[in-house]
C-alpha cells in the first residue's frame, strides 16, 4: 500500500480568533473543536495530500512525514522521507502555506519540495535515509535530524550501516553548505560504542542555549543492543568532543538498570529544562525482556545526572503495563512534555 505525505487541519477552539488589518475579532460562527477546517488545502476540505515521491522519480513510491514545524511567517515545514525509482528513501521536506497550499517558492527548484539524498554524503549514493526530527534556530534556518547509510558492512555481511546524520538548510530549502561538509554532518556514533560496523539513528534533538545541537537516539554495540546515545554538535555541525567522551554520551541502560545485559534501550524524545538539564526518554528492556518505560537525565554537557531518579542513579523505569494489568507487557515512551510546575509527563 502506497503512503503519500497528508495534513490535516482540526479546529482547536470554540471561538476561533480572525485578523483583518492588524487587528484581531472574535468569529462567533461557532466551530466545534475537533472538525476538519474545511478552508485548509487547495481543495478546502481539510486535508492536504502531497505525493512527495513523485518529485523523487518515483509515483508509486511510499512518502513519511514524521516531524513538522511552523515557521515565523506561519508557514508549515514538514519532513520526512520520500521514495526514488530504486525504492530508496531520501530526505525530504515540504513546504505550505498557513492555508495548506504547497509553497512553490521553497526549494532549490522552486516546487515546494527539497529532496536531499544524504547517503551519498556518506559515500553510498544508493542507501536509504530518513529525517526523524527536525528544529528551528534562531535565525529561521531549518535542521533535520536522522540516519544515513554508509557502505560498510554489517558484523554478519549482509547490510550496510545506518549513521547519525544531520543537515541544514535556510529558511527556504537550499541545503546550508557553512554547517558541516557540504550541508550535512554524519557521525558513526556505533564506533564510540565498539561496534563501528553496526547501525545508529538520530530520533529526537534539542538546541541549547548557546545554539549548540544534542542529537539523541541509539547506537548499537558489541553484543547488537541498542543504548542510548546523545552526541552534541556545534551550531555549525561539529562534534563538539567537550560534551561526554569526544562529543558522544553512550548509557547501556537494560545492562545497568533494568536487569537485562543484552537488552534493547533506546531514546525516542528529549526535552530541556529550564536548567539545561536535558531529560530523555524512550524504552528499556527488563530482567524478562519486556520493555519498560524510562528516563534519564544528563547535564548539558552529557554527565548522567545521579540526582534524578527515585534509585538516584539518573535513571527512572516504571513498567507501566503493570498498571494495565499486564507485568510482561511491552512499554515505550514516543513523546516528552514538562508542565508548569516542573513535573514531567510522558
Amino acid at each position: 500500500m502506497k503512503r503519500i505525505m497528508t495534513l490535516l487541519l482540526y479546529f482547536s477552539q470554540i471561538h476561533p480568533l480572525v485578523i483583518k488589518d492588524g487587528v484581531q475579532h472574535q468569529n462567533h460562527a461557532m466551530q466545534k473543536a475537533g472538525v476538519l477546517d474545511k478552508t485548509f488545502g487547495s481543495n478546502r476540505n481539510g486535508i492536504v495530500i502531497t505525493n512527495a515521491s513523485a518529485f523523487n522519480g518515483n509515483a508509486n513510491g511510499a512518502d513519511d512525514i514524521i516531524a513538522m514545524i511552523q515557521q515565523q511567517d506561519g508557514k508549515i515545514v514538514v519532513a520526512g522521507a520520500s521514495t526514488n525509482s530504486l525504492d530508496q528513501k531520501h530526505f525530504t521536506l515540504a513546504r505550505y502555506t498557513a492555508n495548506g497550499i504547497l509553497d512553490s517558492s521553497f526549494g532549490i527548484d522552486k516546487n515546494g519540495v527539497v529532496i536531499t539524498n544524504a547517503s551519498a554524503f556518506n559515500n553510498y549514493s544508493y542507501g536509504s535515509d530518513i529525517i526523524n526530527a527536525m528544529l528551528q534556530q534562531s535565525d529561521g534556518k531549518i535542521l533535520v535530524g536522522g540516519s544515513s547509510r554508509n557502505n560498510g558492512v554489517n558484523n554478519d555481511g549482509t547490510n550496510r550501516n545506518s549513521d547519525f546524520t544531520l543537515a541544514r538548510y535556510t529558511k527556504d530549502g537550499l541545503l546550508d553548505t557553512t554547517f558541516g561538509t557540504g550541508g550535512v554532518t554524519i557521525t558513526n556514533v556505533s564506533a564510540f560504542n565498539g561496534n563501528p560496523n553496526r547501525d545508529d539513528f538520530i530520533i529526537d534533538m534539542i538546541q541549547q542555549a548557546d545554539g549548540k545541537i544534542v542529537a539523541g537516539g541509539y547506537s548499537t554495540n558489541l553484543d547488537n543492543s541498542k543504548n542510548f546515545t546523545l552526541a552534541r554538535y556545534s551550531k555549525d555541525g561539529v562534534l563538539d568532543t567537550t560534551f561526554g567522551t569526544g562529543g558522544v554520551t553512550i548509557t547501556n541502560v537494560s545492562r545497568d538498570f533494568n536487569g537485562n545485559t543484552i537488552g534493547h534501550s533506546m531514546i525516542n524524545a528529549m526535552l530541556q529544562q529550564s536548567n539545561e538539564k536535558i531529560v530523555v526518554a524512550g524504552s528499556s528492556m527488563n530482567a524478562n525482556s519486556n520493555t519498560d518505560f524510562t528516563l534519564a537525565r544528563y547535564t548539558k554537557d552529557g554527565v548522567l545526572d545521579t540526582s534524578f531518579g527515585g534509585n538516584n542513579n539518573g535513571e527512572a523505569i516504571t513498567n507501566a503495563s503493570s498498571f494495565n494489568g499486564n507485568a510482561n507487557g511491552y512499554d515505550q515512551i514516543e513523546a516528552i512534555i514538562q508542565i508548569e510546575n516542573g513535573k514531567i509527563v510522558v
